[in-house]
């Protein structure tokens, strides 16, 4: 996906700042830029004038560059525990387990592309294999 694939469909009036602001597109925007001239290369800054949006606006969303790499680790948690929580306890433990981890990591499709480009993004560096997701 190229940079101006990422940032289609923002919607602006006039001056000032866009009227929608999708947080997945912000993401797809910033992954884009890293992927393209490197994590390390891009700022802040950077991701806020490509995606079209203020930088206060994409702090609001995402407090670091790590944040917009993880997004939406907390997503598939919460269908884990979703899933978790809705097994019958008659259902062996391994057999939950399985159904949870599966929910979690079955993405809705327009959100497959991006999740393979955070991985890559993720395996690529080793500042975001420290630790565990965002922050």
């Amino acid at each position: 996906m190229s940079l101006g694939e990422a940032g289609e469909g923002l919607s602006r009036r006039g001056r000032g700042r866009p009227t929608e602001v999708d947080a997945d597109r912000l993401a797809r925007v910033a992954l884009t830029l890293f992927l393209e001239s490197g994590y390390d290369k891009i700022s802040m800054d950077d991701v806020a004038e490509a995606a079209q949006v203020s930088r206060r606006t994409l702090f609001r969303y995402f407090a670091s560059k790590r944040e917009l790499v993880w997004g939406g680790t907390t997503e598939a948690l919460d269908r884990m525990r979703e899933a978790l929580t809705a097994t019958s306890p008659d259902l062996p433990a391994m057999d939950a387990i399985r159904r949870g981890y599966v929910d979690a990591l079955t993405f809705p499709p327009e959100l497959v592309q991006l999740t393979r480009q955070r991985l890559k993004l993720i395996g690529s560096e080793a500042e975001l294999r420290v630790g565990r997701g965002p922050g």
